[in-house]
This record gives structure tokens, sequence and C-alpha cells, in this order.
């Protein structure tokens, strides 16, 4: 598919001073190295060797929402991230796609409330401890780490990778990373290890909170103890 993205290699560490839905641009650090815009990710590979793939980050200490934008094909994932040997899960299907979805209408599309019920998830990195986010086969357990990423927007397949002009639509938000994953289950042909990839699997959003807005929950939450203190001291 024709994806405006950004290959994921993230580094929550170059972006921890960084807020995410004012200044989007400066945080590409965060998710990633700009490629040639308009890039042909669509196409066949060796499951070995997809182009683009998440690296390893350090957290940063902070915390970071995920939100379900959809999800595509017929096998059941779950999007979360691995650190020592461990994989949690952030958002699972429990279905593999909505009921009516089809290879030629929409990819096998699934949403949120019909095929994944818990749409968003929050999570601190811990400061200093190393993360990869990926997607984990329900069924076989192994973890794919086949992602790109880009901010604002993400442009994708409306039907499957596998038909012939295809159409495209765009989702935006210009407060947020958009993440898609590609499963790398489909096998183009088994006999020679080529698989296609459209790395809409699972599309998330990232989003992290703003530091001026956690300074200004401070204040307030100040404030009103401050408010509270002064009201009991005049209680005789």
């Amino acid at each position: 598919m024709n994806l405006k993205s950004l290959s994921i290699g993230l580094s929550l560490v170059a972006a921890s001073a960084v807020a995410l839905p004012t200044i989007p641009v400066q945080a590409a650090s965060f998710l990633g190295t700009p490629l040639t815009p308009d890039a042909q990710i669509k196409g066949v590979s060796t499951k070995a060797a997809f182009p683009f793939s998440a690296s390893t980050f350090v957290g940063d200490g902070r915390t970071y929402k995920f939100d379900l934008v959809f999800t595509k094909g017929k096998d059941l994932s779950s999007f979360g991230f691995s650190s020592g040997g461990t994989f949690t899960s952030l958002l699972t299907e429990t279905k593999a796609y909505d009921p009516g979805s089809t290879a030629a209408t929409n990819d096998w599309l699934g949403t949120c409330g019909k095929t994944v019920l818990t749409c968003t998830a929050s999570v601190k990195f811990a400061k200093g401890t190393t993360y990869q986010l990926g997607l984990q086969d329900q069924g076989t357990k192994l973890i794919s780490n086949w992602g790109v990423s880009h901010s604002g927007a993400y442009t994708y397949s409306v039907k499957s990778d596998e038909i012939k002009n295809p159409t495209f639509a765009t989702v935006s938000d210009p407060g947020a990373y958009f993440l898609g994953f590609e499963d790398g289950n489909f096998a183009k042909d088994k006999g020679k290890g080529l698989y296609w990839y459209d790395y809409q699997d699972f599309v998330v959003k990232a989003r992290v909170p703003e530091p001026t807005t956690i300074a200004g929950l401070g204040l307030v939450a100040g404030a009103l103890a401050f408010s509270r203190r002064r009201k009991s001291s005049k209680v005789v």
C-alpha cells in the first residue's frame, strides 16, 4: 500500500522534553526517521526481510497513550510491547474481523467495539528500561516487530493488498502519531518464502501528555489543597 510514513526507530530519550500534541514535527525522533514521501511499502518480501521494523527504545519515565484506529486481516493479534523477554498486550483482537467484512470490500476490517473491545491503553515506560513495540499472534504466540509510523495522518489501502488497483483513504489527527504494524502472516508463495506486507494489520495512535498540562494539573491540585487548608483553619 502507499503510506506516507516513517519507519519506527523509536527513541524515547530524545523526545523526553517534547510535547507531542503541540510540536509533532520536533518529536520525529520519538517514532523514527523520515522516509521518502509516498514510499511504496506494499509489495512482496521474504518474511525475514520486511523493510521496516520497530527498533528497541529506552523508556523515559513518561506515560504514553495508545488508541485503536482499526485492524485488518483475518489473523488474531495483540498490540503491545516486549521487555525483558516478556510481551505485554495493550490492545487485543477478540474477533478476527467485523461481521460482514471481506477482503474485497475492506480487507477484513476490525473496529472498536466489534473486533477490539478495549480500545485505549496507557503505559508508563520506566526510565532506563528497554522496550520494543510489536504484535503477538494469539495462536502461535510469535511476536513480529514490523512497523511504520507517521505524524498527524495515516494513508492506508481500503481493500486488501492482494487486490490490483487498490483504493486509498487517510485518517488524520494533528496531535498524534499513527503506528501501523504488519503481522507477516499472509504467504504469497509458501514454497519460496514470499509474503505480502502492507503495514495495516494493526493501526494505533500514540500520544504523550504535554508537560505544561501535567504542570497545570499539579497547580490546580495545589490550589484546591490550599483552599481546603484555609477553610479548615477557620473552623472553631
